[in-house]
């Protein structure tokens, strides 16, 4: 099964797949075509991210990006097939912003997160704190600092929120690599439940 979908302002793709290895789930990811420059950018999606340079800020109002990727989300939930106690969201960079938003503005959705070398105004996060996060950084990340991810763990824990933070010593920007290859990243995803 595949939907397609695009939005005018930063043309996301979004696919569903039927099944990911020995972990059998529906998978949604979109990507941002990179047509504008950070600086203009509203919104850049991989399972859901926001960017606001540096310091996504909480919008009142949903992008039109985001809406479609919440419209998608909850068509998606609403079929049988799906288990609404085990829905995650992972993200990268931008996505990494995007993940902490999704995580905040629907809390009761999403049983864990992942956000990795993301950023995020940490005083956001106290509405997230039922949602287990795992946080991963490099800490000579030369594109998003890592003081956000560090500071992301600081408030979660302080708000009593069930997260691990994994550093990469002199891990750079790519630190997706090294977190996709930790041995238990699927299994800890998968074992999450509401």
């Amino acid at each position: 099964m595949k939907y397609k979908t695009r939005c005018k302002d930063t043309k996301p793709r979004a696919f569903i797949q039927g099944s990911m290895g020995l972990c059998p789930c529906f998978f949604i990811t979109t990507e941002n075509s990179f047509e504008k420059s950070l600086g203009e950018a509203e919104y850049s999606v991989i399972l859901g991210s926001v960017w606001n340079v540096y310091i996504p800020l909480l919008r009142a109002t949903l992008s039109p990006v985001f809406s479609t990727l919440k419209e998608l989300l909850d068509t998606y939930l609403a079929m049988p097939q799906v288990d609404n106690k085990r829905i995650y969201v992972i993200g990268l960079s931008m996505g990494g912003m995007g993940t902490y938003d999704l995580a905040i503005r629907y809390p009761e959705l999403f049983a864990a997160a992942i956000p990795i070398c993301g950023t995020v105004n940490a005083n956001r996060l106290k509405a997230a704190k039922d949602v287990k996060f795992r946080i991963y950084h490099g800490d000579n990340d030369n594109v998003v600092p890592v003081s956000g991810s560090r500071q992301a763990y600081k408030a979660l824990k302080a708000a009593g929120a069930d997260v691990e933070y994994i550093e990469f010593p002199g891990g750079t920007h790519g630190s997706w690599n090294p977190a996709f290859t930790q041995p238990d990243f699927m299994r800890w995803l998968f074992s999450q439940k509401k």
